[in-house]
């Protein structure tokens, strides 16, 4: 029996596929290919909610309080802060990509960082790893912000409108062209580089 190459097929590794399987009975949504890309496509960037309503449900007063005191936000300002940072982590680990956060985000990403077994915990309870943070290396080539850019348009699809914290040079983000910025901040650990940010350099 003929069988394709399961590396030609993300998502198939474990589907025995022969070439006759591969090609389905002549029948609409027979093949197991077809059916695989199909609900690849109807789930991206799709939020799976019970998941995602319990990663924003996450409280850690400490995070915020951190968060007003280093960055001299307010106390609503330290939430949504975090609550996006939240965003973004999820994001990163539910979504193949190597995503970058806007500037702010990042920011709050550093603070949750400081704590350490806070956000071990945090990464292994939702997502079942932990969520490097990646800084530029001196080595990387530059992605000229497009992982940054990418980020932004990936999270209006899943989250709607953004807060000013999704920024780009001082400028809220909020059609779908995305232009001024040429550098992306410190990356998710979906493989690929970043361009890095200057706090992290």
């Amino acid at each position: 029996m003929r069988t394709m190459s399961r590396d030609l097929c993300p998502g198939l590794e474990n589907v025995p596929l022969s070439m006759e399987e591969f090609l389905g009975n002549g029948e609409e949504d027979s093949s197991p290919l077809t059916r695989k890309v199909d609900e690849l496509v109807k789930t991206k960037f799709r939020p799976v909610e019970e998941l995602l309503d319990e990663v924003m449900d996450y409280e850690n007063p400490d995070i915020v309080a951190r968060m007003k005191k280093e960055l001299g936000l307010i106390e609503e300002e330290a939430n949504l802060l975090f609550d996006d940072t939240k965003r973004f982590l999820y994001l990163t680990a539910m979504y193949p990509g190597t995503w970058s956060p806007p500037k702010k985000v990042d920011k709050g990403w550093h603070e949750f960082l400081m704590f350490t077994k806070d956000y071990t915990e945090f990464c292994q309870r939702f997502f079942g790893r932990f969520i490097h943070h990646e800084p530029k290396r001196l080595n990387d080539p530059s992605t000229g912000g497009s992982q940054t850019r990418n980020a932004i348009l990936a999270a209006r699809e899943l989250f709607g409108d953004l807060s000013s914290n999704w920024t780009l040079d001082e400028k809220y983000i909020s059609g779908q062209t995305l232009s001024g910025v040429d550098e992306d901040p410190c990356s998710g650990d979906g493989g690929g580089t970043s361009d890095g940010c200057s706090a992290c350099k």
